[in-house]
């Protein structure tokens, strides 16, 4: 029952690779059997794209975007407004 519930909506390629990592990995349990039919069914998931999937390029203006830098702080600042609670609890 196992193994019947794990190849169920699966791919043919799917379930011979799984198939195949068993049986050269000596995992003979049908419980083995459906990790790596999860594992390879999402492998294979990965790797396909929708057809309505569009995807947008970053623009000139995005690009400069990307460039910017955080402001770094020092550790004091943070301090300060929780007022002095990590030095205390520090102690």
């Amino acid at each position: 029952m196992v193994i019947s519930s794990a190849i169920k909506d699966q791919t043919p390629e799917t379930i011979n690779k799984a198939l195949d990592f068993c049986v050269n990995n000596r995992l003979y349990s049908g419980g083995d059997f459906k990790d790596a039919v999860i594992h390879f069914g999402k492998e294979k998931r990965i790797q396909v794209l929708p057809d309505d999937t569009n995807i947008t390029l970053l623009s000139k203006d995005s690009l400069e975007k990307v460039k910017a830098k955080p402001q770094v702080r020092d550790i004091k600042e943070y301090i300060k407004i929780l007022d002095g609670t990590i030095s205390n609890t520090n102690s």
